[in-house]
């Protein structure tokens, strides 16, 4: 069987389809979700995002998590005017997986965490909530060692939003308890 190896603007054009439904996401992220359905690899997802942003198709901002991308509105319109060049087996590929990984990709920009190493030597986890850009709590908690602080990352994946909403509820009613 031959398979069908995509031109770079295929992989530019398929880059700005996947993106327009993710919503922003890190160059990680987009490897991920493209290696994931063998549509493409580290040095041909690189290289379309390189030209994107060189071409104006793509813009680059700065957020917690790293560096986001999200098409431009030339990136849009370029995408709505090519559509039809980004094979249908392609395209097929990403709108099946865009429910799942728009999902995950939004939870990993608004739940965030990141350990360091502190001068005791004991290990400091920072524990974040973000909405859009705006940062709407943090705290910070000392681990002993490297389990513990990968054990509070992981759990702060998975409860921030019940943790978060519980800690508003115990701050606005004085009868609730911890």
């Amino acid at each position: 069987m031959i398979s069908h190896r995509a031109s770079p603007m295929e992989h530019k054009l398929l880059v700005l389809y996947a993106m327009h439904g993710l919503g922003p996401a890190t160059a990680e992220q987009l490897l991920r979700f493209f290696v994931d359905r063998d549509q493409m690899n580290y040095i041909d997802l690189q290289l379309s995002l390189a030209e994107l942003r060189e071409s104006g198709l793509l813009n680059r901002y700065n957020h917690p998590l790293g560096v986001l991308y999200q098409p431009s509105v030339e990136g849009i319109e370029t995408l709505r005017m090519f559509r039809n060049r980004i094979p249908y087996s392609s395209r097929h590929s990403v709108d099946d997986a865009l429910m799942g990984w728009r999902a995950r990709f939004t939870h990993e920009r608004h739940v965030l965490h990141h350990v360091s190493k502190l001068p005791d030597g004991a290990l400091e986890v920072r524990l974040s909530i973000m909405e859009e850009d705006e940062l709407l709590m943090e705290i910070a908690v000392r681990a002993p060692d490297d389990e513990r602080a990968e054990r509070f990352c992981d759990e702060w994946t998975k409860k921030a939003g019940a943790m978060y909403a519980k800690i508003l509820r115990v701050l606005n009613d004085p009868s609730e308890e911890p």
